[in-house]
């Protein structure tokens, strides 16, 4: 990542800080649950920078702030309204 200005990579997680692992571990399973109910590729239902992004720095655990960082990170309304 240009700059350090994201978190490091996913690999790198379990020693930097476990607790961030393990909720990227949970938001990549909800990720795909919600993709299978899609009928897509999980990708498409969230960018995975976002979903990294999201779990590494975590908002406030409201579905409004969840949304509100999703949404500055440029997710769609509808990938909003599929996982926030």
């Amino acid at each position: 990542m240009p700059g350090g200005d994201g978190p490091p990579a996913a690999n790198r997680w379990a020693e930097r800080d476990p607790v961030a692992a393990k909720r990227l571990g949970r938001a990549r399973a909800a990720l795909l649950g919600v993709a299978e109910g899609l009928g897509m590729p999980v990708e498409n239902v969230l960018q995975p920078e976002a979903s990294r992004r999201l779990a590494w720095t975590p908002p406030a655990p409201t579905a409004q702030d969840v949304r509100a960082v999703l949404q500055g990170l440029g997710a769609r309304p509808w990938q909003l309204a599929a996982v926030a």
